[in-house]
Parts: C-alpha cells; sequence; structure tokens
C-alpha cells in the first residue's frame, strides 16, 4: 500500500510541477522585458562543454554588442568559456532574474539547465541545442511502461513546454524531435552542432592533439611518446539500468591485446559518460587510461580509432572519416530492456561490429594497419545522419535565429 501511496503522490506533484509551468508561461509573457542578455546553459548546470558553450564563445567573439551570460553551478569547470562572457552562479535572484527577461535562451536538456526553481519561461525565444544524434531512443519516445493515457499527457506536457527553436542535423532527427520532445517541425534548425566546428579544422585538431598528449604525459609513469603514439578511444553510451558493463580493464591479461598496443605504439583512452558511475581516472597500466571529465569533443579530435556502442559521439566522429568500432556485447539487453533503439543495427554502424572482447582485439588490429578501411561506409552514413553538419554551423544558426 506505501508504494501505490507514494507513487500517486509522486504523479500528483508531476501534475502540479506541469501547472506551475503553465502558469510561468503566462505570468513571463505579461512581465517580460528584454534586458539584452542572451543566456546560456546546459547539462543542468553541471557541465561547460557542448553545444552551448561552442555556441556561446561564437557569439561572444563575434558579436560585441550581445551581452553573453552563462549561467551555472558554482561547482562547475567553466574555463573553456571566452573571457568576454559572465558568468552567473545558478538558482540565484540574480540568476533567475536574467533567466526570465533574457532576450534569448540556449539549452541543451530543458529549462533545468538554468535554474532548479524556474521551470518555464515564454518572454525570450528558447533554442534547445540536444546534446547528440540518437541511436538510442530519447524523451518520450524512450519512455516504458507507461499507459496509453499517461503518454498522451506527456506528449501534451512536451507540446505546451517545448522550446521554440531545436537543432536538427537530418532530415530523420527532425521526425525524433517532434515526436520526442514536442518540437514544432517549422521552427527546427537544420545546421550542424556548434561542438562538432572543430572537427572541420586541421589546426585545432592537432591542438587538440598536442593538448590531450601533454595531459596524458603529465599523468603517467610510464616512458611513452604520446605525441606519436596511435589514440584509441572507448566512449560508452549512459545507461540507464546498471549491470555489468565492459572495461578494457578486463582484458589486460590478454597477450593479444597488450601485443597490439606495444607493436603498432597505441594507447587506449576509456572515457565514461559523466553520469556514469564509470571508473575513475586513473592508469591502468601503462597503455590503458580511464577518464571522466577529459572534454568530449577535444578527445574525439584527437582519436585514431573509435570505439564506441550506442553513444551519439560516433555520429559526430564521422566527420573525421576514421575507423569507427561498435562494441555491442549487450546488444539485446539494451534493445528489448534498456531505452531502446531507432534503428536497426544494419542501417546505422559505420564499420566493424564487435559482440565478444576477442572480436573486439581482431577489429583494432584490422583498422590500426588498414585506416582507409570501411570509409565507403562512413560516407554513407554521413550523408544518411548529419547531412546538415558543416563548418559554418554556428554562423548558419545565428542567422537562423536573428
Amino acid at each position: 500500500m506505501s508504494a501505490v501511496l507514494l507513487g500517486i503522490f509522486a504523479e500528483l506533484e508531476e501534475e502540479k510541477m506541469i501547472v506551475r509551468a503553465i502558469v510561468e508561461k503566462i505570468v513571463s509573457r505579461l512581465r517580460y522585458k528584454d534586458n539584452g542578455f542572451w543566456v546560456f546553459g546546459e547539462w543542468f548546470g553541471n557541465r561547460c562543454c557542448d553545444n552551448c558553450m561552442y555556441f556561446a564563445n561564437y557569439v561572444s567573439r563575434n558579436y560585441n554588442d550581445i551581452n553573453c551570460v552563462w549561467v551555472t553551478r558554482k561547482s562547475t569547470d567553466v574555463s573553456g568559456l571566452d573571457s568576454r562572457i559572465q558568468i552567473m552562479e545558478m538558482n540565484t535572484p540574480e540568476a533567475n532574474r536574467v533567466v526570465r527577461n533574457a532576450h534569448m535562451i540556449f539549452m541543451n536538456q530543458g529549462m533545468r539547465d538554468l535554474s532548479d526553481d524556474i521551470v518555464s519561461v515564454s518572454g525570450p525565444k528558447t533554442v534547445n541545442f540536444w546534446h547528440g544524434v540518437p541511436w538510442k531512443k530519447i524523451g518520450l519516445d524512450g519512455a516504458k511502461g507507461i499507459s496509453w493515457a499517461r503518454r498522451k499527457y506527456y506528449a501534451f506536457q512536451n507540446k505546451i513546454l517545448a522550446a521554440d527553436y531545436f537543432l536538427a542535423l537530418s532530415a530523420d532527427f527532425s521526425k525524433i524531435l517532434c515526436s520526442s520532445c514536442g518540437a514544432n517541425p517549422r521552427r527546427i534548425i537544420k545546421s550542424g552542432y556548434p561542438r562538432n566546428t572543430i572537427l572541420y579544422s586541421d589546426t585545432k585538431m592537432l591542438q587538440c592533439r598536442k593538448k590531450l598528449a601533454d595531459y596524458l604525459e603529465h599523468k603517467s609513469t610510464k616512458t611513452i611518446d604520446f605525441s606519436n603514439c596511435r589514440i584509441i578511444t572507448y566512449m560508452p553510451t549512459f545507461r540507464d539500468t546498471e549491470g555489468d558493463q565492459f572495461s578494457f580493464v578486463s582484458i589486460l591479461e590478454n597477450e593479444s591485446f597488450t601485443r597490439i598496443l606495444e607493436e603498432e605504439n597505441a594507447i587506449v583512452i576509456q572515457k565514461a559518460h559523466f553520469v556514469s558511475k564509470g571508473e575513475k581516472s586513473e592508469e591502468a597500466m601503462c597503455r590503458v587510461f580511464s577518464e571522466k571529465e577529459y572534454p568530449a569533443q577535444e578527445l574525439l579530435a584527437a582519436t585514431d580509432i573509435l570505439i564506441t556502442d550506442y553513444s551519439s559521439c560516433f555520429f559526430d566522429f564521422l566527420i573525421c572519416d576514421r575507423p569507427i568500432i561498435h562494441f555491442l556485447y549487450d546488444f539485446d539487453y539494451y534493445a528489448n530492456h534498456d531505452r531502446g533503439l531507432y534503428y536497426d543495427q544494419d542501417t546505422v554502424v559505420c564499420g566493424a561490429v564487435a559482440n565478444t572482447a576477442e572480436e573486439l582485439i581482431d577489429s583494432i588490429e584490422k583498422y590500426i594497419k588498414n585506416p582507409l578501411l570501411d570509409s565507403d561506409i562512413r560516407k554513407k552514413r554521413r550523408k544518411e545522419f548529419i547531412e546538415y553538419e558543416s563548418a559554418d554551423s554556428c554562423e548558419d544558426i545565428f542567422r537562423r535565429i536573428n
């Protein structure tokens, strides 16, 4: 009985939040006064490294007449921001006042990126950059175990509270944003992700490579020339259900694996999703490193071979035209019991598929010896899933919303 009552109370609190959000939209429209600020935030105030950061930096550096404000929690690392961007602590009266009266608001999840208190605003334009082209289902599409009536209720909620603009990298992604997030198809910006602009610049990619080499050299106690080694990055997605998750630490005693790393002067960097309960950032052995906080896009820019599963990172990495390995050791479970997937495996993978550690090791060796292998399929997937990507995405977005 207690569990039933808790469930009822939880639903009542949720519905109260929706009512409050609708009231806030009406009130904010009545009292809205444009203060000229463009306000940015992402990942519930806990991060500063994604699309919003890259776009904020672009606006700050190219349009001096725009006052850019970054709203974040006190402990968040904001060192990646342009020095001209004003930083405000999340949930303070000053920050909430600026959010309510801003001219433009940018986020990658929802209004919770900017405040725990403000659920919705109506006066300013709101732009949701989201945070990745999905293979795994997102939003309402990924909700399981809810009734038809509850699903309709959530769909209505999405329509009421959706941002004014969403960003889509392909026609198919546009449809997903409409069904999962309540996006208005007429307000979808067809362009690339701001964070991917560094993947179009050889200069920036070399800078990312040097930065990573310096970081690893400072961290490692072993003698490795990180400036010339092959970088193999394992970047798995966040999983809603905790279970046994693969780590390269589990195959450290595999002779084939260690031989490949030594002979080919390669290292493995495994980067857990920042909300996962992944390993701490520490060296597992001389050529395997576990990372969590290192900037994902900078790591991709420095990577020679990407290993992932259902994470959206492999769509970004297509820009680099470098080998991609899909390690799908829990495919059946993830597709049927976790979030679920939008696409069949054969229609989305961009290279070799490995289901066991042995197959993974074989794929690593194959791509190290021939990095041009499967370039045709990578180019095909790029046209299918990120057709709107370009090096000029920031300016494209700016023109659309201004």
